[in-house]
């Protein structure tokens, strides 16, 4: 797992990073990418961005809340 950081405050402009990093650096069919965002509806926009560049698919990509994948997290290492 990498993690990677980039802070701006143009969401258009961290949309077209993390587009043209995930052209040059395709996962693999089965990986699976997770970009955390502050809230839900920028989630839903940021897939609905990159699907648009991409032919109307952005498969295999999580996009949650810092709230959510935290949430996850703790699920994952204590169980419910």
């Amino acid at each position: 797992m990498v993690l990677k950081v980039y802070r701006s405050n143009r969401a258009e402009l961290l949309a077209q990073l993390l587009a043209a990093e995930l052209m040059q650096q395709r996962p693999g069919p089965f990986e699976q990418v997770q970009v955390l965002v502050n809230t839900w509806p920028t989630s839903r926009w940021l897939g609905e961005h990159l699907a648009e560049g991409q032919g109307g698919i952005a498969g295999n990509l999580l996009i949650p809340t810092p709230r959510a994948n935290l949430r996850q997290l703790v699920r994952e290492l204590l169980g419910d």
